[in-house]
């Protein structure tokens, strides 16, 4: 097993950012559809267009503005600033340039939630141009020797369009594959999020494990804690098969929370944490938590961040902090905190039952 944590593993590889990679292997790689770009921006000569772009394509900032501006024929401003995903569009801070049209790479459109209609995003995937015919041959082998019959396929979505391909491949070998179709935060049937693993959910009754045609990582964690079930990856840029083990998963999530305890006991204001980021925001379950916690006797205030500094943030005096953020701040990154931070429903399970808050688990989905 590999270990899923960011901060206790070896460095979480990025696949957009990989160090052998060049510009020419990254176009070879990734679809950038500019047809469908130029379309759904429409007119754009002499006007500036914005660009968000993960940070692991940041290395190849200059050519990938120069090859946009050239085959859109516009000028390009980027954003430097770290784009968490589709929740993260950042159209506030290019409104300070008059900049209304906006490519965002990585993601796919959250279909409930709105930005103001003056606008304009076009969503690029970045769909992976890479087969998957050996590692569907590696995982039929694994799952026969294994006697696993039913699995879930899920995928982020980079890979997505593999999953029609792997179920017609994996249902002929004679496994059973189920492929659920999320909450309307996801795009895709069998599409998961970093914060959403809803299309797991949907059929984790039904299967034994679930299978990525990808390297997991950041999306299997999520799928493992929230189904209890393990994640397989079959890995068809390193050829690895990466499995992410939910007992495992949830010992170390369990110590952590354990370590919190002695803590937590002793605390007395709560800073309850909101974002300005237009998908994660949840003031309404805010409110509601916060009046839970008062009522159990605690001091809250709520804090409005955009980029959530631990730095910033550690030179507060609350005892505890609670993000109804991205799940994955608390989740992956509890380490950077010198105050106990805890995810929505982590915070839930604390109020209304602190002795036992390290004996189950929630996971903190965003819908």
């Amino acid at each position: 097993m590999i270990e899923p944590y960011h901060h206790t593993s070896k460095p979480f590889v990025n696949r957009l950012h990989p160090d052998y990679e060049s510009f020419e292997d990254f176009l070879d790689k990734y679809e950038l559809e500019i047809d469908r770009i130029k379309t759904e921006l429409g007119t754009v000569k002499d006007a500036l267009v914005g660009l968000e772009i993960p940070e692991g394509l940041k290395k190849f900032s200059h050519d990938l503005i120069a090859y946009l501006e050239k085959s859109l024929n516009t000028k390009i401003i980027l954003s430097g600033d770290t784009c968490f995903g589709a929740c993260d569009i950042k159209y506030y801070q290019f409104e300070t340039l008059g900049i209304n049209k906006i490519i965002h790479f990585g993601n796919v459109a959250i279909s409930n939630r709105i930005l103001p209609k003056k606008f304009k995003v076009v969503y690029v995937p970045l769909y992976m141009k890479i087969g998957i015919d050996d590692q569907i041959t590696k995982a039929v082998a694994y799952l026969s020797k294994n006697k696993i019959e039913n699995i879930g396929l899920i995928s982020s979505v980079q890979y997505i369009k593999n999953v029609p391909i792997a179920k017609k491949a994996l249902t002929a070998a004679g496994i059973n594959v189920f492929v659920g179709k999320g909450t309307d935060r996801v795009g895709f049937a069998g599409q998961v999020l970093g914060c959403n693993p809803s299309s797991a959910t949907k059929v984790m009754d039904k299967v034994d494990v679930f299978v990525m045609f990808e390297g997991g990582g950041f999306h299997a964690l999520p799928v493992s804690l929230a189904t209890h079930k393990d994640v397989i990856c079959f890995d068809p840029v390193s050829g690895d098969t990466n499995i992410y083990e939910y007992k495992k998963l949830l010992k170390l999530h369990r110590t952590k929370l354990t370590a919190l305890k002695q803590q937590l006991k002793k605390a007395k204001k709560v800073g309850f944490i909101i974002s300005n980021k237009f998908g994660q925001s949840r003031m309404e379950s805010l409110l509601k938590l916060q009046k839970e916690y008062e009522k159990g006797g605690y001091i809250t205030d709520i804090v409005l961040v955009d980029f959530f500094n631990s730095d910033s943030i550690n030179s507060t005096d609350f005892d505890i902090l609670v993000s109804t953020l991205c799940p994955r701040v608390a989740l992956d990154e509890r380490e950077k905190y010198l105050i106990p931070i805890l995810s929505t429903t982590e915070a839930i399970a604390f109020i209304r039952d602190p002795k036992n808050l390290d004996k189950s688990l929630v996971f903190d989905q965003i819908n």
